[in-house]
């Protein structure tokens, strides 16, 4: 797939690109955030049943600057500023596909990854947990921790252009024994308390989890794992991906059929 003739310039940036846009890619699919309508009735979900829901959106784009179109445009490259929605969730999706190819056998025979798995779960259950628990208060504790989650959001805002968290249906089981200790359903929340909650839950986590990582758990496999798909397979779907000739047309089937398959997913599980 690759050219002889293309520079090592051309090389590096096809890397930066491929850390940008599989970063891009494992980011929460979102759509704008909506406004609240006058009815609130109008904007909460109402779940169809107990089985969870998940929403398939758009992958946030990723806007590249002047310095890395110019070198795609030099080496008659698509420029994935000019791509439309479809286009661009293919490119993604293929890049991302091409990182996981490398990703999964090398956290499963190359690289050990028990240190991140293990302060993932610490980090989920104890910070996460708690930062659930007080987004779901009805007093002024819902208030403050939720700021967490509005300063995420806003943050988030500034380098994706679309936030919108998909969201999962809680089955009676679970929002019963909500009700039951007086706490919020977040079945009953509007897509901007949602987002909040949301944001609120994975900032408790990252509380947790970044210490965590950089104190008490060896992540270093896990973190070379990456490095090594994102460059390796996520460069080379990215450079077959925006060719121009049939390489790029089997390049985004792959993508394509990534997308099918999470979309497959998602509808097995509304």
């Amino acid at each position: 797939l690759l050219d002889p003739n293309i520079d090592r310039h051309m090389l590096g940036y096809v890397c930066l690109l491929s850390a940008a846009s599989v970063a891009a890619g494992f980011m929460p699919m979102g759509c704008p955030l909506r406004a609240a309508t006058a009815s609130s009735a109008a904007s909460r979900r109402a779940p169809s049943s107990h089985l969870a829901r998940f929403r398939m959106l758009d992958l946030p784009r990723v806007a590249l600057p002047d310095s890395v179109t110019s070198v795609l445009k030099e080496q008659d490259l698509k420029n994935p500023n000019d791509m439309t929605t479809s286009e661009y969730n293919t490119y993604a999706a293929t890049a991302i596909g091409g990182t996981l190819l490398f990703l999964i056998p090398g956290a499963l025979w190359i690289f050990d990854v028990s240190g991140l798995l293990t302060d993932f779960l610490f980090s989920a259950l104890i910070g996460g947990g708690v930062a659930i628990y007080a987004a779901l208060r009805k007093d002024t504790v819902a208030e403050y921790a939720n700021k967490l989650g509005d300063a995420l959001l806003n943050g988030a805002g500034k380098v994706i252009e679309k936030v919108d968290i998909p969201r999962v249906a809680l089955p009676s089981s679970v929002t019963d024994v909500l009700a039951a200790n007086d706490l919020k359903d977040p079945n009953d929340m509007t897509s901007s308390e949602y987002n909040t909650y949301s944001a609120t839950a994975i900032g408790g986590t990252l509380l947790f989890f970044l210490p965590g990582a950089l104190l008490i758990f060896d992540v270093s496999g896990a973190l070379l794992d990456f490095l090594f798909s994102a460059f390796i397979g996520g460069g080379t779907a990215i450079y077959a991906s925006l060719r121009k000739d049939e390489v790029s047309e089997y390049a985004n089937k792959f993508g394509n059929a990534l997308l099918k398959a999470v979309e497959t997913v998602g509808e097995k599980l509304k």
